[in-house]
């Protein structure tokens, strides 16, 4: 953490100070942690709901699944044979399609 704060002073990046603690509650409750943190296996329609029952937006269910995720994503149901391990596909034009999108959103600060 503090590798992480001395580059972002060095790059000229903002600083403020994080009171520690919570302030929506003085206990930690485990039950209710499990009512509200989605299940990795969560579908779209329930985090969408989840996500507006504390008046966020798709586009914040995008953008903070993205930033928890973005070069750290496993499936963890996958599982690739290591015959296979080497194999390499092309990306179809759907996915090029995507991937132009989601750089274009980045640039654009969404």
């Amino acid at each position: 953490m503090k590798k992480a704060m001395k580059k972002n002073q060095e790059s000229g990046g903002p600083i403020w100070e994080v009171k520690l603690g919570r302030l929506d509650s003085l206990t930690a409750s485990q039950e209710d942690s499990n009512q509200i943190m989605p299940s990795p296996r969560s579908n779209a329609t329930y985090l969408i709901d989840l996500f507006s029952r504390f008046n966020l937006s798709v586009q914040d269910l995008v953008a903070l699944s993205g930033s928890h995720s973005t070069g750290k994503g496993k499936c963890l149901g996958c599982i690739i044979s290591p015959v296979r391990a080497d194999l390499t596909l092309p990306l179809n034009q759907d996915s090029e399609k995507s991937w132009t999108s989601y750089v274009h959103f980045v640039e654009m600060g969404m």
